[in-house]
C-alpha cells in the first residue's frame, strides 16, 4: 500500500506580546504499518520566533516509521527551532524504515541544541537518492547510504555511518561530492565510494 502525502506544516506561532515566547511546533509522525509514504511536498515543524528577548519555540520531531519514496522535486524536510531572542531547539528526524527516490533531499534540525538525524534503513538501495544536504543537526547516524552526493554543512556531535556512503556517479557521470564540515563532534565512516560512472 502507498500513502501519498503533500506539503505538511505544523510550524509554531511567533511570539505577539513584548518579550514574548515563540509557540513550540506540532510534531509530525507517519506511522501505518506495511506502507509506502511517497512525499510530494515538504515537511515543515519550525519553532515560532519569540517577541524582542523572549525565547523562540523548538522545532517538532519529524518521524517516519515506514517505508519512504520521494516521488516528486526537491524535498525539504525542517525541524529547526525559532532564531529570534533565545533560540529553540531542534526537533529530531527519524526514518525508520528504508528510503529511496531520486530526488534532492533537504535536512534541518538547527537549535540551541541541534536535533539528531537518524537513518535506521537503508537509503538509496532501491533507487539512489539525489543530492542530500544536512544543514545542521547534533548526531546523524546511518548505515548503507546511496545518493548523488551527501553534503553536511553544520553539526554538533557525531556523523557516523556504519555501511558505506556511496556516490558513485550514473552511466558517463563523475562521482558525487561526499563533504561533512564544520562538525563539532567526531566523524565516523566505514567506507566512502565515489567512483564515476562507466
Amino acid at each position: 500500500d502507498v500513502i501519498e502525502v503533500a506539503a505538511i506544516t505544523t510550524s509554531g506561532g511567533d511570539g505577539v506580546a513584548t518579550n514574548g515566547n515563540g509557540g513550540a511546533a506540532g510534531a509530525i509522525a507517519f506511522t501505518s504499518t506495511g506502507t509506502t509514504t511517497e512525499l510530494n511536498g515538504n515537511i515543515t515543524a519550525i519553532g515560532g520566533d519569540a517577541n524582542g528577548s523572549g525565547t523562540s519555540g523548538a522545532g517538532g520531531q519529524i518521524d517516519f516509521n515506514q517505508a519512504v519514496l520521494l516521488d516528486t522535486g526537491s524535498i525539504r524536510i525542517d525541524a529547526s527551532g525559532g532564531t529570534v531572542g533565545t533560540a529553540g531547539n531542534g526537533g529530531a528526524i527519524a526514518f525508520d524504515g528504508t528510503l529511496n527516490g531520486a530526488r534532492a533531499l533537504t535536512l534541518d534540525s538547527a537549535g540551541a541544541v541541534d536535533g539528531d538525524i537518524t537513518f535506521t534503513g537503508a537509503v538509496g538501495g532501491g533507487t539512489p537518492l539525489g543530492a542530500v544536504i544536512i544543514d545542521d543537526a547534533k548526531n546523524v547516524a546511518g548505515a548503507g547510504f546511496i545518493a548523488a552526493s551527501l553534503t553536511q554543512t553544520l553539526g554538533s556531535g557525531t556523523t557516523a555511518f556504519t555501511g558505506t556512503v556511496n556516490t558513485t556517479g550514473l552511466n558517463n557521470t563523475v562521482g558525487g561530492v561526499v563533504n561533512i564540515v564544520a562538525t563539532a563532534g567526531n566523524i565516523d565512516f566505514a567506507a566512502i565510494t565515489t567512483t564515476g560512472g562507466t
